[in-house]
């Protein structure tokens, strides 16, 4: 009888100091907190591909900025072989994300879409509803396995699931959905920033076992060159437009007036 209270007492004691996923955000945060303060914040310069079995591919380049709880995205989209390009900015001031496209500046909305794009910044938070899952090992690197509610743009609710490096709190994969189909985000060729502090500097995305994105770091800096500014709405050219689930909403209300007139037209 008394193994059996040994027992009992060595689980209770287990489950009391069980790694959550308010632990791990603790831990990333501080882990990252500190060398990116040290570093005054972080510019990354990126280049990639974008390719779809039976569509064009395009190349990518950007530059990524980050301090403190804000980031940017300037990038340029081309269709491979094309000189002229497709500017994109995003930017996170740290309460509202912002796009600017065709000279439209845009309230985005933050939800299951943002969610994933967070999953995949190795020094954010995991996205709401995430939770520990268990540990494994993934291309070497000892993770922990963390899983987060998502849904689908039909609404169908999916999981995606993320390991992030135990030593360094880096994605080093995710799996998920995107329109129903599988997609697995793979992030390798691991480096020092600066002495203890690593990032991915590639990353690939796969679905149904194509590869349909890879991109590569191809310079890190410090954040020393950054401007606050660049992390101000105010720095978007283009007049302000309204949220873009706004916009997407009165655009099907237009959509279904304007199909109920056409028919009412025909019929007449």
């Amino acid at each position: 009888m008394r193994r059996v209270y040994w027992l009992v007492a060595l689980c209770v004691c287990q489950l009391a100091f069980a790694y959550d996923i308010a632990d791990f955000t603790r831990d990333a945060k501080a882990h990252h907190e500190r060398y990116l303060n040290e570093l005054n914040g972080l510019q990354l310069d990126v280049t990639g591909t974008i390719t779809q079995p039976g569509h064009e591919s395009y190349t990518i380049d950007a530059k990524y900025y980050t301090r403190g709880k804000s980031w940017r995205t300037d990038a340029t989209l081309r269709q491979t072989g094309k000189e002229e390009g497709f500017p994109i900015t995003v930017l996170f001031d740290g309460q509202q994300i912002w796009g600017n496209l065709l000279g439209m500046k845009l309230k985005v909305s933050r939800g299951d879409v943002d969610n994933r794009v967070r999953g995949y910044l190795y020094w954010e938070q995991p996205a709401a509803g995430s939770a520990i899952a268990g540990e494994e090992t993934v291309n070497g690197h000892p993770c922990w396995v963390i899983t987060t509610p998502l849904r689908e743009s039909d609404g169908k609710a999916v999981t995606m699931r993320s390991w992030y490096d135990k030593e360094h709190y880096v994605l080093v994969q995710s799996e998920s959905t995107l329109d129903t189909k599988p997609v697995r985000m793979e992030f390798s060729d691991f480096r020092e920033v600066r002495k203890g502090y690593v990032i991915p500097h590639a990353m690939r995305a796969v679905q149904n076992d194509v590869q349909i994105v890879n991109a590569q770091i191809v310079s890190v800096a410090s954040g020393d060159a950054i401007s606050n500014s660049q992390f101000d709405s105010a720095s978007l050219d283009g007049e302000d437009f309204p949220d873009m689930a706004e916009l997407m909403r009165t655009m099907q209300i237009f959509g279904k007036v304007f199909t109920n007139e056409v028919t009412k037209l025909l019929k007449d």
